[in-house]
């Protein structure tokens, strides 16, 4: 069993620091910081600084909404405090795409050593962002198919084993974090609405389709059993993130997503009772744009409830130097007033409906090399919203971690738009002060019993499986050289020379080693001989073997030959007398048996070739291709793909094609067989040299090229089919 060493150096987080507030509804002062990097707002009898807790802001922080409404201490205080969104698993990241290969199973996108510092930062709690669409089959993610039968339920629970592991291992170190799921669907499914707001084809299947929404509870149902073992204390879920209902007629749509988001809410309760759930408002919970948070989303009759909010305002200043926007920058800072008025709104929510409330995103961009939003003007816009919303117990995720423009973390001057994952992550020092970040306090403490042991339970699959895989991977090592091979069977004396003795084929399976029983001839006996041939090839193409034979024609003594070399050379040996009492040619003969090469029975190779691939008609159709060697083009032409079968047209170019024989199934996945040789299209072929041989090829649809792409090897020399859709 694989141990779990646990670090014995442990952290957790410090409380966080908050600023007061004005208790007679006066308006605080606006001086500048300590530093006098940025503005700060104070109440006219406060003498504390910004960057310290009083005893006032302590007491207005006293998290009772939070445990009125059944959340757990933990969860409270994290929640509460600043947090940060993680868009790994959700942007282009190459380690999650919409189309990777299905036997390919996602994993989590955010590297361990960036989760820690985002904590070891002094950040609370850290929101995965998921591309949830991308869970879905290739083929129904292509037709836009979000049904229950669409889901594929390996993807689901890999993704999230993955994920999970990561918090576990997150929480060894800092047993205090708290993370959030929050399910979004991918950037790829976005377009632009008619009136300017991006908006997502599975959205409207939600909005529109009963079964769109048993295949999002379903998700959740899988998703809640992957995560059922982390601890309720250190774990919430988002159950979406922007739910939209822009389209939608019907005038009671905030109380229909209320409905439908209890439905989820339940579907979770029945796995994990006592899971913290987010729930944001429709219209993209963008409360400011809509007349308040009233009007997205109110309370419903269910316990342990945080709402959502989303805040982006301000876009004229906020969104300097986007891609929209590059190269712009000295947009004034616009009204603070307005921006305290918003976030009041949200602090006379939770004390309206008595519910906690978190912004769950609200993002400004940062400057670079000069450019964009000034670096204090972001820092005290970002004071006045800390200022107004933490002291009343809402929390605030700021959007996002790794994207360059509004990263808390500083961009990368000289490529100031890459975003910033996988790369050192150094933050935004003025930022962090108004957000009130800095590093955590470390002392020892212990992570839960919980988390150790399911951080275990994983280890503890991850090397079940690593043994399965060795244990494969040993089994095919006896199958390399798996095979038909034509042999010949001479004897050898220095003054006779050599003598054919007979011909068959030794055919391989799984490293053993028998002759065929047809095709054998044997000059010096029956061929029935052959069926006392006993041989074994070792994964680096060694034989040993035997066979029984009488070696001189018209005797009846058999010997027991030991046949030993490798795939390459012949197999050698001399004679002995199986009785003891006979040495008339004991080392006298030498008897040599010659492997030929493996033989091209292409139509058993096929038929096992195209057991493995179920043939589909979703890919039917015409398609142009090009066959391409090492250096030269091979090929061109076209070919049809009816009912997933595979076939090139005779008036294509190049080598004969008539051996040609693919297929391909629902997912876009081709197997294909050829025989013929690689010869260059400026080369005829009777003036090439190359050996026919029959070449297996695979492949898939390319995202990157957009076109259909095959490989396989011609000895030493790869081949490729580049198919497009005419």
């Amino acid at each position: 069993m694989k141990k779990l060493f646990l670090l014995l150096i442990l952290s957790f987080f410090s409380a966080q620091c908050f600023a007061g507030s004005c208790p007679d509804g006066s308006e605080p002062v606006k001086s500048l910081s300590a530093d006098g990097t940025y503005f700060v707002y104070n109440c006219g009898s406060s003498n504390e600084s910004n960057g310290s807790a009083n005893s006032s802001t302590v007491s207005n922080n006293d998290l009772s909404v939070w445990k009125e409404n059944g959340v757990s201490p933990n969860v409270a205080k994290q929640l509460s405090s600043v947090g940060v969104n993680s868009t790994a698993n959700w942007s282009s990241n190459p380690s999650f795409t919409a189309f990777d290969h299905h036997r390919n199973l996602p994993k989590v996108s955010n590297r361990n050593s960036d989760v820690e510092q985002v904590f070891g930062d002094g950040f609370s709690h850290l929101v995965y962002i998921v591309s949830f669409d991308r869970l879905f089959t290739k083929e129904c993610q292509i037709k836009r198919d979000y049904r229950p039968v669409c889901l594929d339920s390996d993807r689901v629970v890999a993704k999230f084993t993955s994920i999970k592991k990561q918090i576990l291992e997150t929480l060894i170190k800092y047993p205090d974090a708290v993370f959030v799921i929050s399910p979004k669907p991918g950037h790829e499914i976005f377009y632009k609405g008619a009136n300017g707001m991006n908006h997502t084809y599975w959205h409207e299947a939600f909005e529109n389709n009963e079964e769109a929404r048993e295949a999002f509870n379903k998700l959740w149902g899988l998703v809640s059993k992957v995560l059922s073992d982390v601890p309720d204390e250190n774990l919430a879920f988002n159950l979406l993130n922007e739910p939209e209902f822009e389209q939608m007629k019907a005038w009671n749509k905030r109380e229909i997503w209320q409905g439908w988001a209890t439905e989820i809410v339940d579907v979770i309760r029945d796995v994990s009772p006592q899971r913290t759930i987010i729930i944001e408002g429709i219209h993209k919970s963008l409360f400011a744009r809509n007349n308040g948070p009233a009007n997205v989303i109110r309370p419903i009759p269910r316990k342990n409830i945080v709402y959502g909010f989303h805040y982006y305002q301000d876009n004229e200043w906020r969104l300097q130097d986007t891609p929209d926007l590059k190269g712009v920058s000295g947009v004034p800072l616009p009204s603070l007033n307005n921006l305290k008025s918003n976030m009041q709104q949200l602090v006379d929510y939770t004390k309206t409906y008595k519910v906690p409330v978190v912004l769950t995103e609200i993002g400004v961009n940062g400057p670079c090399d000069g450019i964009g939003p000034l670096q204090k003007d972001r820092a005290t816009y970002s004071s006045v919203v800390y200022e107004t919303l933490v002291p009343s117990s809402i929390g605030i995720t700021w959007w996002s971690l790794e994207k360059y423009e509004d990263t808390p973390y500083q961009r990368i001057s000289g490529d100031c738009y890459s975003d910033i994952h996988g790369t050192r992550m150094i933050p935004d020092k003025q930022l962090f002060q108004a957000l009130r970040l800095t590093p955590i306090t470390t002392e020892a403490k212990q992570p839960s019993k919980a988390v150790v042991d399911a951080l275990q339970i994983i280890l503890d699959n991850e090397a079940e499986k690593e043994a399965e895989k060795e244990a494969e991977r040993k089994a095919k090592e006896h199958t390399l050289f798996d095979g038909r091979y034509s042999f010949t069977l001479t004897r050898y004396n220095e003054n006779e020379g050599s003598k054919r003795l007979g011909n068959g084929y030794i055919e391989i399976n799984n490293g053993i080693m028998t002759v065929a029983k047809e095709g054998r001839t044997l000059d010096t006996g029956s061929i029935d001989l052959y069926d006392s041939f006993e041989g074994q090839i070792d994964k680096k193409g060694n034989i040993m073997s035997s066979l029984k034979i009488d070696i001189l024609t018209g005797k009846t003594r058999l010997f027991l030959v030991d046949l030993n070399g490798s795939i390459d050379s012949p197999l050698q040996g001399q004679g002995m007398d199986m009785t003891k009492l006979f040495k008339e040619w004991d080392n006298y003969y030498d008897v040599i048996l010659k492997l030929g090469k493996k033989d091209s029975v292409k139509i058993v190779e096929t038929n096992e070739l195209f057991a493995t691939i179920e043939a589909s008609d979703f890919f039917d159709g015409t398609y142009s291709f090009t066959l391409h060697g090492s250096l030269s083009p091979i090929g061109e032409g076209t070919l049809e793909i009816n009912e997933g079968i595979i076939t090139i047209n005779k008036d294509s170019k190049g080598p004969k094609y008539d051996s040609f024989e693919g297929r391909i199934d629902k997912n876009g996945d081709i197997v294909a067989s050829f025989y013929f040789r690689p010869c260059p299209l400026s080369l005829s072929l009777i003036n090439c040299e190359m050996e026919d041989k029959l070449v297996v090829f695979n492949g898939d649809y390319n995202d990157l090229i957009n076109k259909f792409h095959l490989s396989g090897v011609h000895d030493d020399m790869s081949v490729h089919f580049y198919l497009t859709k005419e």
